[in-house]
């Protein structure tokens, strides 16, 4: 698979902007089709296969942050055994989302993937983290995927910090089986 990981930290310049490796469908990045496949991928890290110290994005700017974002319209498209690990982000001054997966639009199956030593610091602002995140009305599976030692934290005590970590809204077929959540506190 490949390895997607900085060696230098991701510092947003701007509000709005999206740190997101995989992008499919309406998009600069666009991979047209369906039935897509990403499949035994590394998220993280300052080496391959998410080794290293941890990949760390900071800024004080709204930004969020998706490692794959699936927005596609027809087919079957797979998000399956990769691992997301070894990332800390850092989010001093406004609100941030974080997901691993992030599902906007079309089919997807979430299958057999690791989410695993991510960190998420806030302090003046809510932060947001979940892990695998579904608001696409098209049918969608999550199962056998295991999420584990997870921190999201807020310097501030007014402020929240929210882990969901697997997350469904919006209208339409979605199964969640199978799936090992561990080690996750707020």
């Amino acid at each position: 698979g490949n390895s997607f990981y900085e060696t230098v930290d991701l510092v947003p310049t701007s509000a709005n902007s999206y740190m997101q490796f995989i992008v499919l469908g309406n998009s600069a990045l666009e991979i047209v089709g369906s039935n897509n496949d990403i499949s035994g991928n590394y998220f993280g890290g300052t080496q391959v296969m998410c080794g290293g110290t941890p990949m760390t994005k900071t800024s004080d700017k709204i930004s969020n942050f998706f490692a794959v974002l699936l927005n596609v319209s027809t087919g079957e498209n797979y998000v399956r055994n990769n691992t997301f690990k070894n990332i800390t982000i850092n989010n001093p001054g406004n609100d941030v989302g974080v997901s691993m997966t992030y599902v906007v639009n079309g089919e997807a199956i979430v299958d057999n993937n690791t989410i695993e030593n991510l960190i998420l610091n806030g302090s003046t602002t809510n932060v947001y983290y979940t892990p695998i995140w579904i608001i696409t009305t098209g049918v969608t599976t999550i199962s056998n995927n295991t999420i584990k030692n997870i921190e999201c934290t807020n310097a501030t005590a007014a402020n929240i910090g929210v882990i969901n970590c697997i997350a469904k809204s919006n209208a339409g077929n979605c199964t969640i089986s199978r799936n090992i959540i561990d080690n996750i506190y707020s």
